[in-house]
């Protein structure tokens, strides 16, 4: 390991991605005016496929499932954000999986010219199960 290298607790990780977590449709219920201007669907209304996801994400996943063939993956829940920006949200109410049973993609690209920023991440999270 680098000495410029955090040691990264994995599980640590998913617990502050679970406490910071907040449910799109849920939020919208009491903040009305959340996420304004963003594309909110249900899964059944926009179905999240593998074959859509960005290929750095799909080049993760597989080389997840590669890894472990026997877990069974689906996907539930995505959100593409750009500058910072919700602009595509795909989940229904219900919450995250549990900490064993969650897994996380996501992939942040940019644009930097003189006159422009753009910073664009899709996340995607998942169900894994033994299959």
């Amino acid at each position: 390991m680098s000495t410029n290298e955090v040691k990264v607790d994995p599980r640590e990780l998913v617990r502050q991605f679970r406490e910071t977590y907040v449910n799109a449709h849920e939020l919208k219920k009491r903040v009305p005016t959340a996420h304004k201007g963003a594309r909110i669907a249900t899964p059944k209304e926009q179905p999240i496929r593998e074959a859509g996801l960005p290929q750095g994400v799909r080049a993760l996943l597989g080389e997840y499932k590669k890894g472990n063939p026997r877990s069974r993956v689906t996907l539930l829940k995505y959100q593409r954000i750009e500058n910072g920006e919700p602009v595509t949200i795909v989940e229904d109410e219900s919450g995250l999986p549990d900490e064993d049973n969650l897994l996380s993609l996501s992939q942040t690209v940019t644009l930097t010219t003189s006159t422009e920023v753009r910073v664009i991440t899709e996340i995607v999270v998942a169900r894994i199960e033994s299959a």
